[in-house]
């Protein structure tokens, strides 16, 4: 349960094969970004390769402040990043609503997940909180970010409804 996976040089290359392939496609179809497909791949390398370093260490040493941080650092950049997605600046009142649905709704879930339905030994194992956290997360993020965007379309669209209402 244990192993690690070791990678050799030729499985690395036919991994970054698709990125040469959408590269040739770029280039054939005249797109012109093949300077920022460049530049995604090495940052998603170094990326992969300083997570895989952070994991192993974590793995290796579980310990519940460790798995805590890991779990507080993803959810401030969650927040973050819903809040850098929108297409205009959030009041600081939004911005509370967004960060406590994104802690609440995630840290509830999950521990409901660890501690009723897989009933983790020891609960903070950062082989299952960390990932299932990270789907969490993730998918926290994509609905917090469309509820957000289309409240704020359904604010401007109907905006004298909602004046009218605010003068009752």
């Amino acid at each position: 349960m244990n192993d690690i996976i070791t990678l050799s040089i030729w499985q690395v290359a036919l991994a970054y094969s698709f990125i040469v392939i959408v590269l040739f496609i770029v280039r054939r179809r005249g797109i012109r970004r093949e300077k920022d497909i460049l530049l995604a791949s090495v940052r998603m390398t170094l990326q992969l390769i300083l997570t895989g370093y952070v994991l192993n260490l974590l793995f290796g040493h579980p310990h519940p402040a460790l798995t805590i941080l890991v779990i507080l650092l993803m959810e401030g950049f969650a927040i973050a990043t819903v809040i850098r997605r929108q297409a205009r600046k959030a009041p600081a009142s939004l911005k509370k609503v967004i960060a406590l649905a994104m802690v609440a709704g995630t840290l509830s879930c999950l521990l409901f997940f660890l501690f009723a339905v897989i009933r983790l030994r020891p609960w903070y194992d950062p082989r299952y909180f960390i990932p299932l956290a990270g789907m969490l997360i993730g998918n926290s993020m994509t609905g917090i970010s469309l509820a957000v965007r289309q409240l704020q379309d359904m604010m401007d669209s109907q905006r004298p409804l909602v004046e009218q209402a605010l003068m009752l």
